[in-house]
C-alpha cells in the first residue's frame, strides 16, 4: 500500500501532483518554462542522432554549414548542421555550439563566449546536449568549470557543470526583448562539449491532457482489496544497477514527472523509467521499462545543503509505454483549479537512500 510521503528517511520525489505544486507554477512559470521542452520543431531534420536543416548542397557549404546526410529532408535536400565554437555568432534555426578541439577535449584554462542572434519569428529557444563533460559539482554547484547563458529573460540561470549528455532546456524569448543571447563557458579543466541549439517559431506546447487520466485501477471483483497499482500513474527510476531509487508520475505515454534531485547529476544512459511494478518493487507481468532519451529540469534549479529550489524534472521515454487499466496518466490540473485547502494524496513508495 502506498505510504505517507511524511516518514522520515524517504529520498526526494514526486508522485502525485497537488495543490502546493500548482501554486509555485502560478508563481513563477515553473510548469510552463518546464513544459516548453515539449514544443514542436517545425523546420529541423534529423540525421541519425543528429539534428540540422533541409537545404540545397551547395547552400549548405556556401554558408559554412556540414552536410549530415539525407535524414528526413525530402526534394533532394541535405540535412546541414552549422557549427560555430568559441567567439562564434549562431544566426541560424538550427547550430551546434562545441569546443575548439572537439571531439578532443580542450585542456587549457580559457574563457569562451558565443552570442546567439534571435530570429524575428522566433518564440522560444532549446539547449539540447548530446555530448557535454565539463568540470563537476561541488555541493551541488558549478564553481570552475560551467556553461551559463548571462541574460535568459526573466531567469537566474544556475550554471550548468558536470556529465549532462541527453539534457535538454528551453525558455520562451523574444528578438524584441533579448535580440542576442550571450553564452559563457569557463573553462579550468579537461571541458568538451557538444551542445545543439535550436529556435522555435511555434510556441503552442501540445496538450498532455489524456481522456482517460486520473482513473484508480480498482478490482471490480473485490472492489474492498488494494490492488498494488491502484494509482497507475505511479512510476519509478531505476539506474544501471537494476535499483529502483526515486518516484515519478506519469504524464504521458512518453514523460514521466520527478524530482530534479533524481536526474540533474545523471546522463540519460544512467536512467530507466519503470512503470507497473508491484507493491513491493518485484518484477511483474504488468512492468514496462523505459529507456530515458531526453532529462529536463529548469535551469533555476538549485540543490545545496541549505537551500532547495524548483526541484521538479522531466525524462521523456523512449519508445513510449503502452497504456492499459495498470498504466495510465494522471491528470494535470490547471492554474486555480485547486484552491488551498483542497484534500489531496500522495502516493508513493520508500527508497533506499
Amino acid at each position: 500500500r502506498p505510504r505517507a510521503a511524511t516518514m522520515s528517511g524517504i529520498k526526494a520525489f514526486l508522485l502525485l501532483i497537488t495543490h502546493s505544486f500548482v501554486i509555485e507554477a502560478q508563481d513563477n512559470n515553473i510548469f510552463t518554462n518546464l513544459f516548453s521542452s515539449l514544443l514542436p520543431f517545425n523546420t529541423i531534420c534529423v540525421a541519425g542522432a543528429q539534428r540540422g536543416i533541409c537545404e540545397n548542397f551547395a547552400t549548405c557549404g556556401v554558408s559554412g554549414g556540414v552536410s549530415i546526410g539525407t535524414g528526413t529532408c525530402t526534394l533532394g535536400k541535405i540535412c546541414c548542421q552549422r557549427r560555430v565554437t568559441c567567439g562564434g555568432v549562431m544566426s541560424s534555426v538550427h547550430g551546434v555550439y562545441h569546443n575548439p578541439a572537439y571531439p578532443s577535449a580542450n585542456t587549457k584554462k580559457s574563457l569562451c563566449n558565443l552570442k546567439i542572434a534571435i530570429l524575428p519569428t522566433t518564440c522560444a529557444v532549446s539547449v539540447y546536449f548530446p555530448e557535454f563533460q565539463v568540470g563537476t559539482r561541488e555541493d551541488g554547484l558549478c564553481y570552475h568549470d560551467y556553461f551559463t547563458i548571462l541574460n535568459i529573460p526573466g531567469s537566474n540561470m544556475v550554471n550548468l557543470c558536470g556529465n549532462m549528455k541527453g539534457h535538454w532546456q528551453t525558455f520562451y524569448i523574444s528578438s524584441v526583448s533579448t535580440p542576442v543571447l550571450d553564452v559563457y563557458n569557463v573553462l579550468q579543466t579537461s571541458n568538451k562539449w557538444f551542445i545543439n541549439v535550436i529556435q522555435h517559431d511555434n510556441c503552442t506546447i501540445p496538450s498532455l491532457e489524456s481522456p482517460d487520466c486520473g482513473q484508480e485501477n480498482v478490482q471490480p471483483q473485490n472492489p474492498t482489496a488494494t490492488d498494488p497499482m491502484i494509482y497507475p500513474w505511479a512510476a519509478s527510476l531505476m539506474n544501471k544497477d537494476k535499483s529502483l531509487y526515486c518516484g515519478a508520475t506519469l504524464l504521458t505515454n512518453s514523460y514521466v514527472i520527478t524530482s530534479a534531485q533524481c536526474v540533474s547529476s545523471s546522463t540519460v544512459d544512467d536512467v530507466w523509467v519503470v512503470v507497473g511494478h508491484s507493491e513491493t518493487g518485484t518484477i511483474d507481468t504488468y512492468v514496462q521499462s523505459r529507456k530515458a532519451s531526453r532529462i529536463v529540469f529548469p535551469w533555476t534549479f538549485k540543490s545545496t545543503k541549505s537551500q532547495m529550489i524548483d526541484d521538479f524534472a522531466l525524462v521523456k521515454m523512449d519508445p513510449p509505454v503502452s497504456l492499459t487499466n495498470h498504466h495510465s496518466p494522471i491528470c494535470f490540473p490547471t492554474l486555480g483549479e485547486l484552491p488551498l485547502e483542497t484534500k489531496t494524496i500522495l502516493a508513493g513508495r520508500i527508497y533506499p537512500s
